[in-house]
C-alpha cells in the first residue's frame, strides 16, 4: 500500500462490514464570524449489535447543523440516511461518498435537504502532516478500553469554499475550522468536547479538550479530562497522561429550573510548573439537540454548539501561580455536551429544548 502521512492514516475508516457492534464518524466544522454563522457536518456509520433492531445491518447517515448567531431561531439540523447501495467507502485513503455527498482528506462537497431546509457546500482545507492524538498510549486506540476512540486529523484547519444555506450563498477563504474522527463500541456515559482555533489574542493558537465518564467492567469512572493548548510560537501544553486524566478537574453547570442562564463547562489541570484553566459557555438557544444511537440500541443525547464563548488561561508556577496568557473567543468555540439515556433529560427543568433531529 502507498505511504500515508500520519494525518491521512488517522482518517482511515476503521469499520469493516464483518464487524458489528460499532459506530464511526468523521466530522468537520467551520466558523464564519463575519456572516454570523457556523456549520458542522458528520458522516456516520452505525453497525448495530446482532440481535438489536435493524438485524445487525449497517446504516449510513449524513448529519449537518447550520448555526445562526444573530438569529438562533433560524438554526437547524438535518439528518439524511443513505442506503448501502448509495455508499462508497475507500479503504486506502479517506474517501467517503454518500449519494452525491463526499468527504475526502482535506475536502468535502454535497447537498442535503430536509424539513424545508437545504444545505449545499464545497470546502477545501490544507492537511497537516501529523494528527492530534488525544490518548497518550497507542494501545488505547487498539484495545478495548476506552470504548470510544477519538483523534483529530486536522486540529487547526483553514477552510475555503462556499455554503448555500436555504438559498443564501456564503463565500469564504481561510475560515477557521477543524476535522475530527471517532469510532468505538458506544458513546461515553457523559462527555464534553470543546474546540477553538479562533482566539482574539493569537490567531494561530488552538485548544481542544475532552471530558468523559465511561463505564469499565460495569463500574462508572470519575470524570476523566484531557486538555491541549497549542500556542502561536509552536509550543504546546498537553495534559493527557494517565495521571493527568485523573487529576484534571472539570465541572458542568446547567441552568436551574426556570432560569434563563447559560450552560458552563469549567476546567483546570496542572502538571509541573504549568496550569491550564478556564471555561466555555453558551446560552441554551445556541445549542441544537441531537440523538446519537449506540450499536446496542441505546441512545445518547448530544447538545451541540459551534457558537460558544471560551476563555483559556495559561499559568506558570514561579513560587506561586502567575497568569502568563489569556485566550478568548466569542461565539467561535465548539461545545458539545453528551448525556446517556440514564442521565436527566435535557428537555426537563428549563434546560435546553432539543431542536432539529
Amino acid at each position: 500500500s502507498r505511504m500515508l502521512t500520519d494525518s491521512h492514516e488517522s482518517n482511515l475508516v476503521r469499520w469493516n462490514p464483518g464487524t458489528a457492534g460499532v459506530y464511526e464518524s468523521h466530522f468537520f466544522k467551520v466558523n464564519l464570524p463575519e456572516q454570523s454563522r457556523a456549520f458542522w457536518w458528520r458522516f456516520t456509520i452505525l453497525h448495530p449489535t446482532s440481535g438489536t433492531e435493524g438485524g445487525g445491518a449497517p446504516s449510513f447517515d449524513l448529519w449537518a447543523i447550520s448555526f445562526d448567531i444573530a438569529r438562533p431561531e433560524r438554526s437547524f439540523a438535518i439528518k439524511v440516511p443513505h442506503t448501502p447501495e448509495r455508499v462508497r467507502i475507500d479503504r486506502e485513503v479517506l474517501n467517503i461518498q454518500y449519494g452525491d455527498c463526499r468527504l475526502r482528506h482535506g475536502a468535502s462537497e454535497g447537498t442535503i435537504a430536509q424539513g424545508g431546509h437545504s444545505l449545499t457546500w464545497s470546502l477545501t482545507w490544507p492537511v497537516p502532516m501529523a494528527a492530534f492524538r488525544h490518548f497518550p498510549h497507542a494501545n488505547m486506540y487498539t484495545g478495548k478500553i476506552p470504548k470510544t476512540k477519538l483523534i483529530t486529523p486536522v486540529i487547526d484547519g483553514r477552510m475555503t469554499g462556499h455554503v448555500v444555506v436555504d438559498g443564501e450563498r456564503l463565500d469564504f477563504a481561510d475560515a477557521r475550522g477543524m476535522q475530527g474522527h471517532n469510532w468505538g463500541e458506544r458513546h461515553a456515559e457523559q462527555w464534553v468536547w470543546v474546540h477553538c482555533n479562533a482566539f482574539a489574542e493569537d490567531e494561530s493558537a488552538h485548544f481542544e479538550a475532552v471530558s468523559s465518564v465511561i463505564r469499565v467492567a460495569g463500574v462508572t469512572t470519575p470524570q476523566l479530562t484531557l486538555l491541549h493548548l497549542a500556542h502561536g510560537d509552536g509550543t504546546s501544553t498537553t495534559l493527557n497522561g494517565l495521571l493527568d486524566l485523573a487529576r484534571n478537574r472539570a465541572t458542568l453547570e446547567l441552568p436551574e429550573t426556570g432560569e434563563p442562564g447559560r450552560l458552563v463547562w469549567r476546567f483546570r489541570g496542572a502538571s509541573g510548573d504549568t496550569c491550564l484553566e478556564g471555561h466555555v459557555s453558551a446560552a441554551p438557544e445556541r445549542f441544537v439537540g441531537l440523538c446519537y444511537p449506540n450499536p446496542d440500541g441505546t441512545t445518547a443525547t448530544c447538545l451541540n454548539s459551534k457558537i460558544a464563548d471560551i476563555e483559556v488561561r495559561l499559568l506558570r508556577k514561579r513560587g506561586v501561580w502567575r497568569l502568563e496568557r489569556t485566550y478568548t473567543a466569542t461565539a467561535l468555540a465548539a461545545l458539545e455536551i453528551g448525556l446517556s439515556t440514564e442521565s436527566p433529560s435535557p428537555g426537563d427543568d428549563g434546560r435546553p429544548v432539543l431542536r432539529g433531529v
